[in-house]
């Protein structure tokens, strides 16, 4: 075994990703986030933590509409 935390459930990877989304957003490192906000979504698409990061990554790039789409994503 790892030691590594394995979360169980679907929901819980999916927070995993997204938290991580979060770490790595504040750390400045866009395309890291993405993707972990993205691997959020796959597992669980209404996970709002990487629906609102993905939001925020589309304003800090200035695209309005992208924003907009991933704030309204359904959840």
């Amino acid at each position: 075994e790892s030691g590594r935390y394995q979360p169980r459930s679907d929901q819980a990877r999916a927070a995993v990703q997204a938290w991580r989304g979060e770490a790595l957003l504040a750390k400045g490192q866009d395309a890291p986030a993405r993707d972990a906000y993205a691997a959020a979504l796959q597992i669980d698409p209404a996970n709002v933590v990487a629906q609102a990061g993905l939001a925020r990554l589309a304003l800090l790039a200035g695209d309005t509409a992208a924003a907009d789409g991933a704030a309204h994503a359904p959840a």
